[in-house]
């Protein structure tokens, strides 16, 4: 239900379960080159972090909890939310207002109710724009990981409400900052730093 981000975790899993067989990948359609290849990004990636937390005295730590995984992809691609639209036909993204859908090859778009906030990870452009590589989000993460970018809603629940129009859902709704944004948005509290050159960089009248 969290969407592909989990599906293809859980397919790398049962990679590694099925002792990297070549036969079990032949037989469920995936490429033992592709998935060997993983294997190694994952091995170079865990070496590096670990480095990387040794010399800043971090403390290195695992989960398999999705909510905490999607959190992760989530503050990487930020930007790239949509909303459902009011008559569930599409979806509406956060940073342009740009009418997209869900990729054929989504699990979202074969499976299960159509989410209404996801994270994606790029648009292509075929008979329409699409959306690849799609997770379920909880909205309100975006105002944590991001407050740079997004404004924090009135209230919570202003994030679950249907929007007023497709056009004002991902505007209107939690209030990513744009021109044609209304003047009591772009006059919205931002969140309070110590740090001056925080302050000076949350000042700024961001454009997207």
């Amino acid at each position: 239900k969290e969407g592909d981000h989990m599906l293809m975790l859980n397919v790398y899993n049962y990679y590694l379960y099925k002792n990297k067989s070549k036969k079990w990948c032949y037989e469920n359609g995936m490429n033992p080159s592709i998935m060997a290849r993983a294997v190694e990004l994952r091995a170079n990636l865990e070496k590096y972090l670990k480095k990387l937390a040794a010399s800043k005295g971090i403390p290195l730590a695992s989960s398999s909890d999705p909510d905490t995984l999607l959190q992760c992809i989530a503050k990487g691609f930020f930007a790239n939310a949509a909303r459902l639209s009011t008559n569930s036909t599409h979806y509406i993204t956060v940073k342009d207002s740009r009418k997209v859908s869900i990729h054929p090859a989504s699990l979202f778009a074969n499976y299960g109710i159509p989410p209404q906030w996801v994270i994606y990870h790029e648009v292509t452009l075929t008979t329409s724009e699409f959306i690849r590589n799609v997770s379920q989000i909880n909205p309100l993460w975006l105002t944590q990981i991001a407050p740079h970018y997004f404004q924090r809603p009135r209230r919570h629940e202003d994030l679950f409400a249907a929007p007023t129009s497709s056009s004002a859902c991902a505007r209107d709704t939690i209030g990513a900052k744009r021109k044609d944004t209304p003047s009591e948005l772009q006059q919205a509290k931002r969140p309070k730093s110590k740090n001056p050159d925080l302050e000076r960089y949350l000042k700024q009248d961001f454009q997207f």
